[in-house]
């Protein structure tokens, strides 16, 4: 068996030292299961199904349990040489793709659509190869309410909410050096304590 992590920094194990673990690890040591971290930093919700895509296109996807993080569905992603990279509101403000998206296109009602279509698609990824699939929110609350999906697998926290973290207000990521037990020495993700809490948390709610 095998327990498998998509998403972004968080699930990647930002800021963390070598020698430690991010929530991932934890959960799968606890559940007895093969981990793999399939998770890239700076990335978007729509990279999501570019990474289970990729897994799923070899055998190794068999009895795979997987946790899906979804980070803010402010950031975009776009198509440029040959890769798909993202752009976000924090860090590049000042790139021309950037700027002209949060400029004349970025939009709420954009962000729950293009979240929606994605979750849509990853549950139905995930049905027809088998595998079990939860979902942790990393810090905005999404609403959730396209037909066809099962919203039983997605935790009713999210991952800030799980370690007390604050958020800023319209960008709702964690606030630089913030003075928490779960969080420092770390600027904008947990430390080590942290996502064995994370870690905690989601093991109860699988068993």
């Amino acid at each position: 068996m095998k327990f498998v992590t998509f998403g972004d920094s968080w699930p990647w194990g930002s800021e963390l030292q070598e020698w430690q673990h991010p929530f991932g690890h934890w959960i799968a040591k606890e559940l007895n299961y093969k981990f793999e971290n399939r998770a890239k930093q700076g990335t978007t919700i729509e990279h999501l199904t570019l990474q289970l895509k990729d897994y799923v296109m070899n055998e190794r996807y068999k009895n795979t349990t997987a946790l899906f993080f979804l980070t803010n569905p402010i950031r975009g992603m776009y198509y440029k040489d040959g890769k798909w990279l993202a752009y976000r509101p924090t860090g590049q403000a000042s790139e021309p793709a950037t700027k002209h998206y949060y400029t004349h296109l970025q939009s709420g009602a954009l962000d729950n659509h293009r979240a929606n279509t994605t979750m849509i698609t990853l549950q139905h990824i995930c049905e027809k190869y088998n595998i079990k699939d939860y979902y942790l929110e990393g810090w905005s609350d999404i609403d959730f309410n396209y037909p066809g999906i099962d919203k039983t697998k997605i935790y009713k926290k999210t991952a800030s909410q799980i370690i007390n973290a604050k958020i800023k207000r319209g960008v709702l990521e964690l606030q630089a050096w913030q003075d928490q037990d779960l969080i420092r020495p770390n600027k904008y993700h947990p430390n080590e304590n942290g996502h064995k809490v994370i870690a905690k948390t989601i093991v109860e709610w699988i068993k």
